[in-house]
């Protein structure tokens, strides 16, 4: 061990730790160490100096806030004073600042009272503004009032004035056999009720109609509805419920009624059923012989209710049944005509066919299946169908129309418009099918309560020249609405928004020649010398019409199409 003294240097303290190292490096070893002292006391030293610099920023930047808040307030302190002078000055700076916030305050009060004053001022303003506006709201429905009441009194008295001409001709046709009544003879009142006229003609009166109503019907307008006792089953497979509603009907022994070439269908779709007979020889025009021989299996086999399957002929046939013997008819239709929905019955006897209405012909149910649809050709799609839109054109503007027929006939005519077109391109669509067969519903509800009018009077007459019945409606119907068009013109106006068309005649012909339907009667069987006598006939007992139904008006209209022209 090395002796302790009582002062040991550095380098003692280096020699006792590492006594064996060599003195020249013992003597290295103590200068570095002597080396990093230094080094700590600069770094130290620069540490103090940094922060000694910046307390003394901090000292002036906070002398000079002094200064600046004393400046603004009014308080003069000297920078250059001894130590600790800002202190002795700083009540006073409190007290300025409290003054200053005093003066702001009530600066402050004075502004939000100015503030008060005008806001009151607005809201005076405002409250005579409201005030005006109710009292020109006032003078405005006093005005109109007025104005209405007005209106409303010509209304009145041209009502009454057309209510009194329209009786008195009523009284007058009383009097007359129905076949040689003219509801038009020297401007007659049925023809002005017809054409939305009063008896006055008075723009007043016509104006103030028009805005009642969007389609420029009245509202208070007097009409009879009667809704046919009808059950409907609608939809894709809907045959299959046949036999249930057989049963409802409380039906043991049905006769089937079909066409020739639908036979086989009726059988298949007959499984299940207790069928008593089948008729198959159902044909257009429905002839009073083929009806006697039906009515005479229908009691041989002692049927006790009937199930007509396929288009008018078909359930025509089961309506003839129905005429003489008042035995229930399940319609299931095949085509578009519409007959399944009405009272109207047809026979063909003698040349002629004798058409009328009775409510026991009329189908007890209804079922329409558009899957038995799939199969009809094109063309007599297109034919059905626009024989279909015929019934809702006429219905639009019937004598005895009212506003939920208009509707129903204005949606059907919407539906055939649709349909038709996409039915010639792809037979085999079931939603065109199925939208065709709705406007079928549709159109024999439209004419189910109303009357028919010159289209089908020529119709009906040109059937008993043995022409096609559906083929027939299509090629007169276009002609049938030009002829019309000026005494209906809201009729003309919401048939050619059903189809998009600006012209219903033009429309109705277009829609026809791009569907590839005959546009002649010359192509469908039609002698040019019977059209003198087609012409006679339908003028010497006319259906109600807008237009007066005159010989040589409906002479060229049956020209126009025997050749084919565009109306």
């Amino acid at each position: 061990m090395l002796p302790v003294h009582r002062e040991i240097g550095l380098g003692d303290r280096i020699r006792a730790q590492h006594a064996v190292v060599p003195a020249r490096v013992r003597a290295r070893i103590a200068a570095r160490a002597l080396d990093a002292a230094v080094d700590d006391e600069v770094r130290d030293m620069d540490v103090l100096r940094a922060e000694l610099a910046r307390e003394a920023l901090r000292e002036a930047a906070q002398r000079e806030l002094a200064h600046g808040e004393g400046r603004r307030l009014g308080v003069t302190l000297d920078a250059r004073g001894r130590p600790r002078e800002e202190e002795r000055a700083a009540p006073a700076l409190h007290h300025a600042f409290q003054r200053c916030l005093r003066d702001e305050e009530a600066a402050m009060r004075g502004h939000y009272q100015r503030l008060e004053h005008l806001r009151a001022l607005q809201l005076e303003k405002w409250a005579a503004y409201a005030v005006a506006r109710v009292e020109d709201d006032k003078i405005r429905r006093i005005d109109g009032g007025e104005k209405r009441f007005h209106l409303r009194g010509i209304g009145r008295v041209a009502g009454d004035g057309a209510g009194l001409r329209l009786g008195d001709e009523r009284i007058e046709l009383a009097d007359v056999a129905r076949s040689e009544r003219h509801p038009h003879a020297a401007g007659g009142a049925l023809a002005c009720e017809r054409r939305r006229e009063t008896a006055a003609g008075a723009d007043d009166e016509r104006e103030f109609r028009t805005g009642l109503h969007y389609d420029g019907t009245a509202v208070l307008d007097k009409f009879t509805y009667v809704a046919m006792p009808v059950r409907v089953v609608f939809g894709a497979g809907a045959v299959a419920q046949l036999a249930a509603e057989v049963e409802r009907l409380g039906a043991k022994r049905a006769l089937l009624i079909s066409t020739p070439g639908r036979a086989q269908m009726v059988r298949s779709i007959a499984r299940g059923l207790q069928v008593a007979g089948i008729f198959d020889q159902a044909v257009m025009h429905t002839p009073i012989k083929a009806v006697e021989a039906a009515r005479d299996m229908a009691s041989s086999v002692e049927a006790d209710c009937c199930i007509a399957v396929g288009g008018g002929s078909t359930i025509g046939f089961g309506k003839a049944i129905a005429l003489s013997s008042s035995l229930p008819v399940v319609a299931v239709p095949t085509t578009y005509s519409g007959s399944e929905m009405t009272t109207i019955w047809g026979i063909s006897e003698a040349g002629g066919k004798k058409v009328g209405r009775d409510p026991k012909v009329l189908p007890k149910a209804v079922i329409y299946d558009p899957q038995l649809t799939l199969d009809l050709p094109a063309g007599v799609s297109a034919a059905s169908g626009m024989n279909a839109i015929a019934h809702c054109c006429e219905a639009l503007y019937a004598h005895d129309g009212n506003p939920l027929v208009s509707l129903i006939a204005e949606e059907g005519i919407r539906a055939f418009g649709a349909a038709l077109p996409i039915i010639a391109q792809a037979p085999r669509d079931l939603e065109a099918r199925t939208s065709a067969l709705y406007g079928s519903w549709l159109a024999g509800l439209s004419i189910s309560t109303t009357g028919n009018a010159l289209h089908h009077k020529l119709c009906h007459v040109l059937g008993g020249f043995g022409l096609p019945h559906a083929e027939t409606h299509s090629i007169v119907l276009p002609h049938a609405m030009a002829y019309n068009a000026a005494a209906a013109p809201e009729a003309m106006r919401r048939i050619g928004r059903a189809i998009g068309a600006e012209t219903a005649p033009f429309g109705l012909w277009d829609l026809e020649h791009h569907l590839g339907l005959p546009m002649k009667l010359s192509d469908i069987g039609m002698k040019a010398a019977d059209l003198e006598r087609a012409a006679r006939i339908a003028v010497q007992a006319p259906y109600p019409n807008p237009r007066p139904v005159e010989y040589q008006g409906v002479l060229d209209l049956l020209h126009d199409a025997y050749e084919g022209k565009r109306p």
